[in-house]
């Protein structure tokens, strides 16, 4: 038990500085992102550790296995109607900028996938985040929005 736990700071230390290191790049694609653009994109609002929405034919079903907690793991389970292909993942703060941390993803089965993201620490009591999801043939990606608490 104590090696694994020797193990999971490390590989959630590299995760987080992977998302560090490619923020940049990525916020520059954010950036590029007009109002009008960030308006189309479908939005899905984490209640009671879940959301549900329609993306064109396919219901789409984000439910987070806890409530997220900085500097913790948060698993999130993401299954659909139809065969789903994530080809983009990542979390980023709302109300501050914390760079972007990658969902780093597992299929499950056609219809469904699982993941794991790392929240950073914050000194605001109240976080918004947005978990930004790009399926494949989506023109925009979806938003998923949910908050933290100190």
């Amino acid at each position: 038990m104590h090696k694994l736990k020797v193990f999971i700071f490390p590989a959630i230390a590299a995760i987080f500085l992977t998302g560090y290191l490619t923020s940049t790049h990525n916020s520059r694609q954010s950036a590029k992102l007009s109002d009008d653009s960030i308006a189309k994109m479908p939005v899905c609002s984490i209640q009671n550790n879940r959301c549900e929405l329609h993306v064109g034919q396919q219901k789409l079903t984000i439910q987070f296995m806890s409530p997220p907690e900085p500097e913790e793991e948060t698993q999130v389970d993401i299954s659909a109607s139809e065969p789903i292909n994530i080809t983009s993942a990542w979390v980023e703060g709302v109300n501050m900028y914390m760079g972007k941390t990658p969902l780093l993803i597992n299929r499950v089965s056609t219809n469904r996938v699982s993941g794991v993201f790392f929240l950073g620490s914050c000194h605001q009591p109240l976080m918004q985040w947005r978990l930004m999801l790009t399926l494949e043939k989506q023109k925009h990606p979806i938003q998923v929005l949910f908050e933290t608490q100190r």
